[in-house]
Formats: C-alpha cells, sequence, structure tokens
C-alpha cells in the first residue's frame, strides 16, 4: 500500500513542533478569512463526508507542506471548487479564490496540483 504525502505517522526528520505560547488562532487577515471560507465552500461542493480531508490528501507535497495550515486549506478549497465546476481553471490561475482571501501582496497566486488518484 502506498501512503500519500500527508500520511507521516511515525515519520522522522521533521524536526521539533514550534509551539507559541499564547499563540493567536490566526497569524494574518488572510487566514481567518480562509477560515470563514469553509462552511461556504464544503456547501457548494463537498457533497460526502470526508471529501475535504480526501481532498487535502490528494494535494502534491508542495501544496501541502510549502503553504502553512491555511495555506493547505486554501489549496483544498481550489482543488474542490475546480472539480465540481463552481470556479474555473481561469479563474484559480488568476488568483480569483486567494484575492478573496488574502491581501494582494500576502496571496499565495498558484493553483494546487492533486495528486493523481492511485487505487490500492
Amino acid at each position: 500500500m502506498e501512503h500519500g504525502v500527508h500520511d507521516l505517522g511515525g515519520a522522522a526528520g521533521y524536526g521539533p513542533v514550534p509551539h507559541e505560547p499564547n499563540e493567536p488562532p490566526f497569524h494574518a487577515d488572510w487566514e481567518r478569512r480562509v477560515f470563514g471560507l469553509l462552511g461556504a465552500v464544503t456547501g457548494a461542493s463537498a457533497k460526502r463526508p470526508g471529501e475535504f480531508r480526501y481532498a487535502l490528501e490528494r494535494l502534491a507535497p508542495d501544496d501541502y507542506f510549502g503553504h502553512g495550515y491555511y495555506g493547505r486549506w486554501l489549496a483544498g478549497f481550489e482543488l474542490l471548487l475546480a472539480e465540481y465546476g463552481v470556479v474555473s481553471p481561469e479563474e484559480l490561475s488568476e488568483g480569483w479564490l486567494a484575492e478573496s482571501a488574502a491581501r494582494p501582496h500576502q496571496s499565495p497566486q498558484r493553483r494546487p496540483r492533486a495528486v493523481p488518484h492511485r487505487s490500492s
């Protein structure tokens, strides 16, 4: 059985988990906005239980690890919205969703890449 990028159970070598005493729930306004999109995006796309999690599990390693917690959510939202035809590939490549969540200078400006599904 092949494991996806998200399956790190028991893996070593990633260093310590940073801990911030009194860490705020959001480090930037765009993170708060991405969190706020959760209900709207999953309501318009994720129709089956666990579908949002499955979208995150299918992200390419750069999207999964490279953009932080809420960046990962944003990439998952983009993947689901594109798959359900809610937004077009052109809108995503123009940063449509990212711009709705991030300030222009913080926009991820990337299109999520899904890892091809492999049947077991």
